[in-house]
């Protein structure tokens, strides 16, 4: 997968969650679980080990 993202927001995620979206993205090469949201709009959420701690990422 490719992802793309504001560097102001990642700054942002950053400063707020502990890590960045460049982090996050690797939930990606390992195990995860993906699923469709059933409300709108048209997201995805994503459920796996980011250093082996279990994060939910949604786009």
């Amino acid at each position: 997968m490719r992802f793309d993202w504001d560097d102001r927001k990642n700054q942002l995620f950053k400063s707020q969650r502990g890590y960045s979206f460049e982090e996050v993205v690797t939930i990606f090469a390992g195990f995860y679980v993906e699923r469709m949201k059933t409300d709108d709009p048209e997201q995805f959420i994503a459920i796996g080990y980011l250093n082996n701690i279990i994060v939910s990422v949604i786009y």
